[in-house]
C-alpha cells in the first residue's frame, strides 16, 4: 500500500481523476491483479505466489508500483508505505488476508465504545447539530 506524500492536505475534484489515471496504468500496462484507490491512498492485492518465498513476489510487486509511481514523477510517502503482508491497513481498517477478515483497530473501536457505556444508562438523547 502506497499514500501520496500530500496525503494530509485537502486536494481539488481534478486529483481523483489523476488517482484513477495511475490505478490504470498500474493495473494495465504492470499487469497487478487488484489495485483500488480512495483518493490518494493505493492498496494493491496480488493472489498468494506458488513458489516457495511468496512474500517476494509481492515484495517484488510492492517495488514495481513504486519504481512506476517514480517514473511519473509522483510523490510517496515513505513512512506510510505498508507491505508486503498479510496484514496493513487501509483507510482505517485493518485487511486480514489470512483471516478473510476486516476490522477497526483497538484505539478506534475503544474511541467509540467509551461514550457508548456512558450512554447506555440514559433514559433519553438529543441529536444536536
Amino acid at each position: 500500500m502506497a499514500r501520496f506524500s500530500h496525503s494530509d492536505c485537502e486536494v481539488p475534484p481534478s486529483f481523483n481523476q489523476i488517482s484513477e489515471a495511475i490505478e490504470w496504468i498500474l493495473l494495465n500496462k504492470c499487469a497487478f491483479s487488484f489495485v483500488y484507490h480512495i483518493l490518494d491512498d493505493l492498496i494493491i492485492i496480488e493472489p498468494a505466489a506458488d513458489s516457495s518465498s511468496p512474500s517476494q513476489d509481492c515484495q517484488q510487486s510492492l517495488s514495481s508500483m513504486l519504481l512506476t509511481l517514480k517514473k511519473l514523477g509522483i510523490p510517496i510517502a515513505a513512512d506510510k508505505t505498508q507491505g508486503p503482508s498479510t496484514c496493513l491497513e487501509f483507510m482505517g481498517i485493518i485487511l486480514d488476508s489470512v483471516r478473510m477478515e476486516a476490522h477497526l483497530p483497538h484505539f478506534k473501536v475503544e474511541r467509540i465504545r467509551t461514550p457508548l457505556i456512558g450512554f447506555k444508562s440514559r433514559k433519553s438523547s438529543t441529536q444536536v447539530m
